[in-house]
């Protein structure tokens, strides 16, 4: 210890304590082997004096205890001159400023000090920076100089040093839900408070309580109960806490409400796991995640939502607005935005430039946008790009540099092609089996002996003849010659009637696969109604086993869309009048 001592300009406050001898009066600071400690009877004053020469002289108290340093140098004398010294720290070390420099300045807001815990790196002369890590204990010395002497809150500023970020994206994700009949507020009686001290040290005097009223807090959901002696404010039902900032009213309702904005200064980035309103905006780069979005501010940022409805009141202004399972509204504008949901409606009253895919996409007025959705229905379009199976549009035309290009998706239905042609091919097949059979039965059976045996036999079946012993002989030697025959022809029978099954049940498989396919390729109709410049209309296979086209992540909408524009021929253009197409499996049928 002795020779850190001596890189400090200040010693006079300092003394050592061997317990040989007693300390020399007025000195404050006393130095043992196994600590550092507040001389007995020491006045606060004189405490704070002590420590901020230390701090003035380059040092820093190591293993600091902070609540006893704060005890001794802003609360009431604790200890009289015999009760021994006060232990506040394990020692003294310079604070040099390579070290210094790691603790960024600190923000302080009507009485209270903000500081951003981030990861700091040490400068290694030109090489690389080192990770380092911060220290309370410098931490303290550092905030003294700048002000910051009383109230740190020593436990939060440990853990966030110890967690070694404070991560600013994501900070305030946790709303209160509470049961019914679960109690939220007491009345306490109001009691005098106690002096304080401002961050500077300063100390100030506790203003008069005032006395409050539940019933001045109590919003909808709530209910004034009195239990066991006391005043609650206790929850009528469950739900979700809201406090409404400016009348300071209590509520407790099924969604999530928030007033404040979604923002790097007030919450950080939501992932909530009810349904969510906010009266604030969203800011750039923020993302709320929940089930259920309401958002009347303008949006900058993204939502996304795990299903229900996306509700955005206002506008959409660069960001996104994603549901996995439900729809998305916007009641303004949506600029240089995505829109995107897996099942659900889009409804917008003005889109420009943006990427929408979803089930059904409304749009009052789209410009240079790329739309791609099962229906689509627009009443203005100008230099879009836009692939549905149904598309109505009122008006259409080109923009400025974009072309009007529209793309009708035709189910691709090769695979479905291949079936019917197989299961025809295989119908056909068996029928000519089935001839071939009948054509080797009939010609066993026309034989003279066999023609003969079978008639007789069948005159003796239905006993209009009646044959002697000799004749009966006869005709088992007959039947004995033509049996390989009519055992050949059996089985042939039985062959054909096989392969008349399998031929009918060809054909049904192929009427069946003949079905399918002209249901996906005939329930596909564009129209628009108005052409107000150069429209294109090209047809867009798409596969109906690879999942539906909408979809397509916004990357891949682009890409699909630009290279369709360049490899297909229109079936369809005009720049005047209207302009109506479907298939042509569904106009020759």
């Amino acid at each position: 210890m002795a020779e850190h001592m001596g890189e400090l300009s200040e010693v006079s406050a300092i003394a050592r304590d061997d317990g040989a001898a007693p300390v020399a009066p007025g000195l404050v600071l006393l130095q043992r082997d196994d600590g550092i400690f507040f001389a007995p009877g020491s006045e606060p004053q004189a405490c704070q004096d002590a420590a901020a020469r230390i701090f003035a002289s380059g040092g820093y108290f190591t293993g600091i205890d902070y609540d006893a340093f704060l005890r001794q140098a802003f609360g009431p004398r604790l200890a009289a001159p015999d009760d021994g010294p006060i232990r506040f720290a394990a020692g003294i070390e310079p604070f040099v400023p390579a070290r210094r420099a790691l603790y960024k300045s600190v923000r302080i807001v009507q009485g209270e000090a903000h500081y951003c815990f981030e990861p700091v790196f040490l400068d290694t002369a030109g090489a690389r920076p080192e990770a380092a890590a911060l220290s309370f204990d410098e931490f303290v010395a550092d905030m003294w100089a700048k002000g910051i002497r009383f109230g740190i809150d020593a436990a939060a500023v440990r853990a966030a040093i110890a967690g070694g970020r404070l991560d600013l994206h994501s900070f305030q994700n946790r709303f209160p839900q509470v049961a019914a009949r679960q109690r939220l507020l007491r009345k306490v009686p109001r009691t005098a408070g106690t002096p304080g001290f401002e961050l500077s040290g300063i100390a100030i005097e506790a203003p008069i309580a005032r006395d409050v009223e539940l019933v001045t807090v109590a919003g909808a959901g709530t209910v004034i109960e009195h239990l066991d002696g006391a005043d609650y404010l206790v929850a009528a039902v469950q739900g979700f806490v809201s406090v409404d900032q400016r009348s300071a009213r209590l509520s407790i309702g099924p969604k999530i409400v928030s007033r404040e904005g979604v923002s790097g200064r007030t919450t950080g980035n939501l992932q909530l796991q009810g349904d969510y309103e906010e009266f604030g905006e969203v800011q750039e780069k923020r993302v709320v995640e929940g089930t259920g979005i309401t958002i009347h501010g303008d949006v900058f940022g993204r939502i996304v939502s795990r299903g229900g409805t996306i509700t955005l009141r206002r506008n959409l202004m660069g960001g996104a607005a994603v549901n996995a399972d439900g729809a998305i509204r916007v009641g303004g504008v949506a600029a240089n935005a995505v829109l995107r949901t897996l099942a659900g409606e889009v409804d917008v009253q003005r889109a420009q430039n943006c990427v929408i895919t979803g089930t059904t996409v409304h749009i009052r007025h789209a410009v240079n946008c790329e739309i791609v959705a099962d229906t689509v229905v627009i009443g203005c379009a100008s230099g879009c790009a836009i692939a549905a199976r149904h598309i109505a549009i009122d008006s259409a035309g080109p923009r400025k540099q974009n072309e009007m290009n529209l793309f009708a998706l035709v189910p691709d239905t090769a695979r479905l092609d291949a079936e019917i042609a197989d299961f025809t091919a295989r119908a056909a097949a068996y029928g000519r089996l089935t001839q071939r059979h009948a054509e080797a039965v009939a010609l066993l059976t026309a034989r003279q002996d066999v023609r003969g045996y079978l008639a007789l036999a069948r005159r003796v079946r239905q006993r209009e003849v009646h044959l002697t012993p000799p004749q009966l002989d006869l005709l088992r030697k007959m039947a004995a010659k033509v049996a390989p025959m009519l055992q050949e022809a059996s089985r042939l029978r039985l062959a054909a009637r096989q392969a008349q099954s399998q031929q009918v049940a060809m054909g049904e498989q192929a009427l069946a696969a003949r079905q399918r396919r002209d249901a996906l390729a005939g329930d596909v109709r564009c129209e628009v109604r108005q052409l107000a410049g150069e429209t294109q209309l090209r047809m867009l296979a798409v596969d109906p086993h690879a999942g539906p086209a909408w979809h397509m992540t916004p990357q891949e909408v682009r890409a699909r869309l630009r290279a369709a524009a360049q490899q297909h021929a229109p079936v369809g253009t005009g720049s005047a009048g209207a302009l109506v197409w479907q298939p042509p499996s569904v106009l020759t049928s």
